[in-house]
């Protein structure tokens, strides 16, 4: 797979799951699953929230998006 061509193996990789529908989460979660058994990475930076059981496979350091940020800024889990 040409996906990962480039890649060094144990190196620290970033990926971002801002856009990832949830219908659609499962082609996600297919190709970070063969990006740790193909490269292997040190850590994966992830721009967004992973769910539990991949963020469990390698480790994961996340970022918050902008949009959490601000409602962070403002004390709401909603939004609002």
């Amino acid at each position: 797979m040409f996906s990962f061509a480039g890649v060094s193996r144990r190196s620290v990789v970033a990926v971002s799951a801002v856009g990832v529908r949830q219908t659609e989460y499962r082609h996600f979660e297919h190709g970070f699953r063969e990006m740790v058994e193909r490269i292997q990475p040190s850590r994966v930076l992830c721009y967004g929230r992973l769910r539990r059981e991949l963020g469990s496979l390698i480790d994961v350091r996340c970022y918050p998006t902008r949009w959490e940020g601000i409602k962070r800024a403002v004390g709401s889990d909603d939004g609002r």
